[in-house]
């Protein structure tokens, strides 16, 4: 007997992601908004050729180009094809941003399937991590930090599957893999910093299960190559950049907003609570931070 095309939760995610494109189109039709490289959007082909090298002459008086490589894959692929097909560049930004959402949301309901959950469960479970405030406060202003997190279910789904005898060990490891791959580069904490998850899992299957360290060498291995053009960048970059960080985010500005409430409801991100002038750098951080009927 043939299942449905259509299931309920199938149909609850259809309409929840169909009102999330609509919303994401309505708000400011017509403009771009400043995801980290506006560069990247308008003109990607341009600013793809320009992020093989660190110095690009063309900026002010000449710049350093921060984290520019780590683009390349997959946001950079993305809006170059977005470009050749013609798409609006605002267009092409509002597809992106939602494509985001739909990956960290069914990559946690897929994994929490995988894991045993029901059905409506394993539902909720996605649509709350993929729709947390940290995410929406960020898909559209740096869409590049939250696609880790995003990423991170798919990364971690071979390795249950494995785990539970329903996937191969070096297919699971390739797999995962290949699913970080799409974590892209443009922030190495945030890329490297979700890997932690996946090695406690693969390290406490070690102690259960024999099999699993074979899974554990493979995924290291694989996933080592995988990281390669992103660490080999990120060396090079650190060789020529001054300690910028040393002078724009000190730790009484970053920790200053975290505590229990903030990051239970998943908004101690500090920008959220920068003010430029009287307007909010982050106005939808700003809203899910501090607005009433949000909180």
């Amino acid at each position: 007997m043939s299942r449905p095309l259509l299931t309920p939760t199938r149909g609850a995610s259809v309409l929840v992601y169909v009102v999330l494109l609509a919303a994401a189109m309505l708000e400011k039709f017509g403009q771009t908004t400043h995801d980290t490289k506006t560069p990247l959007i308008v003109t990607p082909g341009r600013f793809l050729g320009e992020a093989v090298n660190l110095w690009n002459p063309d900026t002010s008086l000449g710049e350093i180009q921060n984290q520019a490589y780590g683009y390349f894959f997959p946001q950079g692929p993305f809006y170059l094809l977005a470009e050749l097909a013609h798409v609006p560049p605002w267009v092409s930004e509002r597809f992106w941003s939602v494509l985001v959402l739909v990956v960290g949301c069914e990559g946690a309901r897929l994994l929490g399937r995988s894991m045993g959950l029901g059905v409506w469960p394993a539902w909720v479970a996605g649509m709350a991590y993929g729709l947390t405030p940290r995410v929406l406060s960020q898909v559209a202003t740096r869409s590049a930090e939250v696609l880790p997190a995003a990423v991170l279910p798919w990364v971690v789904l071979p390795i249950v599957l494995a785990m539970t005898g329903r996937l191969g060990v070096r297919r699971a490891a390739l797999f995962s893999a290949a699913a970080f791959a799409f974590s892209g580069g443009v922030n190495g904490t945030a890329t490297a910093a979700p890997l932690l998850l996946v090695l406690v899992l693969l390290v406490w299957g070690v102690r259960t299960d024999r099999a699993s360290r074979a899974l554990l060498g493979w995924w290291v291995a694989l996933v080592s190559v995988t990281s390669v053009w992103w660490v080999a960048s990120l060396l090079r970059l650190n060789a020529y950049s001054p300690p910028f960080f040393d002078y724009v985010e000190d730790s009484a500005a970053t920790t200053g907003p975290t505590g229990y409430a903030s990051s239970l409801r998943g908004t101690s991100n500090w920008v959220n609570y920068i003010y430029t002038g009287s307007f909010p750098t982050w106005p939808a951080g700003a809203q899910l931070a501090g607005d009433p009927v949000l909180v």
